[in-house]
């Protein structure tokens, strides 16, 4: 996969993402969190080191905190939108949701990731390959992970602030959506996912510490806050991780789950199909 590096902003590149149909029919929240239970309890043995996703160690740690930033930055940008009156339907709206995860899950996991790692010569292995099933209506987040890790490498290599991204180019954000991003609404969520990543680290990296802060805080609701949780328990054993990914997301996209809730979490799913690889492969521990 090629990409291109100009000085220290990187192009996307177009994620292995196949487009799916939303299912009409809406799961009942019992029915939801009993088929994520069930699909848990059939992942919950954790393999032997011997791939990349089995391997992570703490690069799966860290990627809890981006993962929830990035919902929770979803969310904060449709907060925001709907205090300014602009409408959050189109895909320029939804684009700036991404990019608004993106910068909110950066801020969370460059918190948690310079506590545990420190920055090593940049390469181009940064970008994940796993085939994503994502549906129609969620199609404008599908780089939403690219997007983070394009953010996370200019932070870590370019010195770039974290909201210096919205105006690169990087993000793809239109001028008419960056009174979104330059709210104040928003950027006190982008504050409080990187407060967020800083209590995470001082909980010891704990699952539940994490999502349960950013449901306290106001940055997640309940209901995500049980299904991240979920997620991040099955995401943690790095078990077919494609297969794990790929069930949240269409569990979620056929659940009565509200439509924001919906976009949040698919949002972060997506970011955890690609965060581990730019701490992978660019950073050490310390």
């Amino acid at each position: 996969m090629a990409c291109l590096l100009t000085g220290m902003i990187l192009t996307s590149c177009n994620k292995n993402t196949a487009d799916t149909k939303s299912s009409p029919q809406r799961l009942t929240k019992a029915e939801l969190y009993a088929d994520l239970k069930a699909f848990n309890a059939a992942h919950a043995v954790r393999p032997e080191c011997s791939g990349f996703w089995s391997c992570l160690g703490k690069v799966a740690a860290v990627a809890g905190a981006d993962i929830t930033g990035a919902a929770a930055g979803i969310v904060g940008v449709s907060e925001a939108a709907a205090a300014l009156g602009i409408a959050t339907g189109g895909t320029g709206a939804i684009v700036t949701m991404a990019a608004g995860g993106a910068i909110a899950g950066g801020g969370a996991s460059y918190a948690a990731a310079k506590a545990v790692y420190t920055a090593v010569a940049p390469n181009e292995e940064k970008y994940g390959d796993l085939n994503l099933d994502i549906p129609l209506e969620f199609h404008p987040l599908s780089d939403v992970g690219i997007k983070h890790n394009n953010a996370m490498y200019n932070i870590f290599f370019g010195g770039q602030d974290l909201n210096n991204s919205y105006y690169t180019g990087t993000l793809g954000v239109d001028r008419e959506y960056l009174p979104i991003v330059n709210s104040e609404i928003y950027q006190r969520k982008v504050q409080m996912a990187s407060e967020l990543g800083r209590d995470y680290v001082a909980s010891g990296f704990d699952y539940a510490f994490l999502t349960s802060r950013a449901y306290e805080t106001g940055l997640i609701t309940d209901d995500m806050r049980q299904i991240l949780y979920s997620f991040l328990e099955a995401y943690g054993t790095g078990a077919d991780m494609e297969n794990v990914i790929n069930h949240y997301i269409s569990i979620v996209d056929r659940s009565e789950l509200t439509d924001i809730e919906r976009k949040a979490l698919i949002g972060g799913f997506i970011v955890a199909s690609q965060s581990p690889y730019v701490f992978y492969n660019n950073v050490t521990e310390k």
